[in-house]
């Protein structure tokens, strides 16, 4: 039985991946942006909220949404938004908890 995913569950999680991402981009890119953030995000993540019946794909796709998301709210403040990662739990959580 999986137990409740809530917003501070899945802040927590980006936040962790937030942290291990830039020491990848920084050690094992070179400092060379990745592309292909989401999907490492999704699968770092997915080990955390694997409790709570989430997995890597869904986390992909939720990833994707609340970027496109978030660009368009960035573009619409005219500022980039330095809490970005609770800007994103709150857009994701609904759709992976459902």
């Amino acid at each position: 039985m999986s137990s409740v995913l809530t917003q501070e569950i899945v802040l927590d999680a980006l936040e962790r991946a937030a942290a291990a991402h830039g020491v990848h981009e920084t050690e094992e890119l070179g400092g060379v942006y990745d592309e292909e953030w989401p999907s490492w995000y999704a699968a770092h993540m997915a080990g955390t909220l694997a409790d709570h019946g989430v997995g890597a794909d869904s986390l992909k796709l939720a990833l994707e949404r609340a970027a496109a998301a978030h660009a368009e709210h960035e573009q619409s403040t005219g500022a980039k938004d330095a809490d970005w990662p609770r800007w994103y739990a709150a857009h994701m959580t609904p759709s992976l908890a459902s």
